[in-house]
């Protein structure tokens, strides 16, 4: 009757430890057949549902019982007991979801449903109409009068019943459905919706406009990336995916969306996979004309704290055992002053070769060969990073914390003055931000697309621009300019990106003359502003990996992993 579990007076069990599954498959499949035979479709077009299980459980199931009216409910078959001349079937919709049972008498049941019940497995999809009741022990039970099969399962499904995650990580990977039905991703997708409705509730609210940027480009810009390439046929040219919606929203502002624009669109980046790095992942951005980066603080503020509120009532939550809050406003932490304080450097005054010189005279830009160090060294070498083992102590897993910030890698010392100060930034302060803040005033190296610092130049001669990044558990969760207009400047910064292109740079941005010419036109004065909606999700659903917050992240396909 049911190749996962006798039914018999006791609850039914576990799947054995030991099994084919060829032969199990082949058991459903055979049930198919029967069911077919007796007339009987295994995978009807629709059911009339009245009820599904999570109504049920929301409302007073006493109610219910006193208004004595019959129920149509839809759910997968957890368990099937048989107790005398009664079958109990455990409906749920997944592990930890809502739950019903039913009640199916032998003797009134009609032909259809005792063959369903001869046919059915773990799993399977069914339909219950009947009338609910409380058991003699107080159970709250639909006593049926009528079972529909909507979907006989023919794969089996790991059990319900273990009390350890059924689900092991590579086949929640490649299959995350099961995923949603077994684990806790089926609620952080949930989670991750209602998100997206507050962020556009706060856009909607101010009077912005969502515009659909595009994912196919003649050109790619926005962010230094590698960009992935494709051809369209059709047109004769390769053409690629974007790595940001950047450039076009700001066409859009030149094109008159002066109330401003936004889009939470798809991003695609041919680069690293990590815990919180995904080729393909999911960005907001915003442009607000008239306003600047400090603007954008204010409203990085809201979007977070808003969105924290709409899961937990409050704006903290806990994310790997730190209590973040999310109340604006949030510090402002000065990016050379945090550098100078972790380093002993001081980045403002020294110029290139003089800070060349004091990372190479204090060890800043050393790299560690990793494999060779043991859990002990590994551990000292987080904490001479700042960074926190987290309670880990697989010298694998923390290689691989401690290669996200760069530490398995040397500084290319013979860099320019701004990119160093960014990837002393990088190593040494960004894994000390832990509280949700903002990081300002950057080196003016550090993008083509940003205004200059108000404050002028540094007493080294170098330039700095405004432009925030916002932080917290050390991960990067927003990047804001006050956006550069002038078309003279752009022009040039673009060109010379181009230029470095053409030297081997991959990740500079092309020239783009329409983007040009467009900037030519007339683009108000404009604060824009970027936030990662993956990263965004994990902190707030305390998810430790970004594949955790994406429904199908991509994995190696099974016939290279093996």
């Amino acid at each position: 009757m049911n190749d996962n579990a006798s039914i018999s007076n006791s609850t039914a069990s576990a799947q054995p430890a030991e099994f084919d599954e060829h032969d199990l498959i082949a058991q459903r499949q055979h049930k198919r057949a029967q069911l077919l035979d007796l007339g009987i479709d295994p995978y009807p077009h629709a059911f009339a549902v009245s009820h599904r299980l999570e109504q049920i459980q929301a409302v007073d199931f006493a109610a219910l019982v006193q208004a004595g009216e019959a129920l149509s409910v839809p759910g997968r078959v957890q368990a099937i007991r048989r107790h005398g001349k009664l079958w109990f079937i455990d409906l749920g919709d997944a592990r930890d979801g809502a739950r019903l049972q039913l009640m199916v008498p032998r003797q009134d049941s009609n032909p259809q449903t005792l063959a369903v019940i001869e046919n059915i497995d773990l799993g399977d999809i069914i339909g219950a109409h009947g009338t609910p009741v409380y058991t003699r022990t107080g159970e709250p039970t639909l006593r049926v009068d009528a079972l529909t099969m909507l979907t006989k399962s023919l794969r089996p499904l790991p059990s319900f019943k273990s009390a350890a995650e059924p689900v092991g990580e590579e086949l929640a990977a490649r299959q995350p459905e099961l995923a949603m039905l077994f684990g806790r991703k089926r609620r952080v997708l949930r989670q991750r919706a209602r998100i997206l409705q507050c962020l556009r509730a706060i856009f909607a609210e101010r009077g912005y406009t969502e515009i659909e940027t595009p994912y196919l480009n003649p050109h790619f810009g926005g962010a230094e990336a590698r960009p992935f390439v494709t051809y369209v046929n059709a047109l004769g040219q390769e053409v690629f995916l974007a790595i940001s919606p950047e450039i076009e929203l700001k066409r859009a502002i030149v094109g008159g969306f002066e109330e401003g624009a936004y889009t939470i669109a798809r991003n695609f980046r041919n680069e690293g996979i990590d815990l919180s790095h995904n080729p393909e992942f999911t960005s907001l951005e915003v442009y607000v004309p008239y306003a600047d980066y400090t603007a954008m603080m204010a409203l990085t503020e809201r979007l977070f704290s808003q969105s924290c509120v709409a899961l937990h009532g409050v704006s903290q939550a806990p994310f790997k055992g730190v209590m973040l809050d999310f109340t604006p406003p949030w510090p402002r932490v000065e990016m050379l002053q945090s550098v100078t304080a972790a380093t002993g450097l001081d980045v403002a005054k020294l110029d290139a070769e003089a800070l060349r010189t004091g990372i190479v005279e204090r060890g800043l830009a050393d790299a560690y060969n990793l494999e060779t160090l043991d859990e002990a060294a590994l551990l000292a070498r987080l904490t001479q990073a700042g960074l926190d083992s987290e309670g880990e102590h697989d010298p694998q897993r923390l290689r691989e914390r401690l290669r996200r910030h760069r530490l398995h890698v040397p500084i290319e010392i013979d860099q320019e003055w701004d990119f160093l100060v960014l990837e002393l930034f990088e190593r040494y302060v960004e894994p000390t931000l832990i509280q949700p803040c903002h990081v300002v005033r950057h080196p003016a190296r550090s993008t083509v697309l940003c205004k200059q610092d108000r404050q002028g130049r540094l007493s080294n001669g170098e330039g700095l621009i405004e432009r925030f990044e916002s932080f917290a558990c050390g991960m990067e969760l927003s990047n804001a300019y006050s956006e550069l207009n002038d078309p003279m400047i752009q022009r040039a910064l673009v060109e010379a990106q181009a230029q470095a292109r053409d030297a081997g740079d991959d990740e500079a941005m092309p020239h783009n003359e329409a983007f040009l010419q467009s900037i030519e036109y007339g683009m108000p004065p404009c604060g824009g502003l970027g936030i990662g909606v993956d990263r965004l999700v994990m902190l707030l659903t305390d998810s430790a990996s970004i594949r955790d917050v994406i429904a199908f992240p991509l994995v190696r396909r099974k016939e290279d992993a093996a």
